[in-house]
């Protein structure tokens, strides 16, 4: 534990974090969930938001997204 707390305490130093709020109206893709979960509750189903975000953005897609530094340098 001795060795690992340095490094962590390091990466938290120089590698950036970054955090984005943004705003957006879902009020017909929750409409849609609660369509979605009342017509799947016989078959003890279950769609979620996370679901739906998943299947609306992918890393793939937005090749910056999951990029890293090298130097001043974006390494996708």
């Amino acid at each position: 534990m001795k060795i690992l707390a340095p490094i962590c305490t390091a990466i938290r130093v120089m590698i950036p974090h970054v955090t984005n709020h943004d705003d957006a109206d879902i009020t017909e893709l929750e409409a849609f969930r609660v369509q979605m979960n009342r017509e799947d509750e016989k078959r003890g189903v279950k769609l979620t938001m996370l679901a739906l975000h998943d299947q609306g953005v992918r890393a793939e897609e937005i090749p910056d997204f999951n990029a890293s530094l090298d130097g001043d340098n974006l390494a996708c």
